[in-house]
């Protein structure tokens, strides 16, 4: 599968604003638009724009790109964004179960057991 250059750029950002290299590709394009839609699309390219080495120094450094970094970890973390009001919004149900807090955490979604009927009385292995 072949990932647009836009988005070849929001995984490369992705993967030092939330320190996991595995990062699911199909989910790149979307979250990019959604991270566009909540921020605009010149704060999200400014953010595209900086070098990955410079990433972090560079948003510590510059408190404007401290909002669209943080729409970015979220996106990738919780499938959320979140308004200027502190309104949640969700993203697909793909999107959810595809949260890298699930693996952080190391539990399965709310709604999806991948279990036994019983399974959750017994500790995790």
């Amino acid at each position: 599968m072949s990932v647009h250059a836009d988005d070849e750029a929001f995984l490369r950002a992705s993967r030092a604003l939330t320190g996991i290299e595995e990062l699911p590709p199909f989910l790149a394009g979307e979250y990019r638009e959604r991270a566009i839609a909540v921020s605009g699309p010149a704060a999200v390219s400014a953010l595209l724009a900086i070098p990955t080495p410079d990433l972090l120094t560079t948003i510590a450094a510059t408190p404007a790109h401290r909002p669209v970094a943080e729409q970015i970890v979220m996106l990738w973390y919780a499938s959320a964004t979140i308004a200027v009001d502190g309104t949640f919004t969700f993203g697909t149900t793909r999107q959810y179960f595809a949260g890298q807090l699930w693996s952080v955490i190391q539990a399965h979604p709310p709604g999806l057991s991948g279990g036994y009927m019983g399974h959750w009385r017994y500790p995790p292995e």
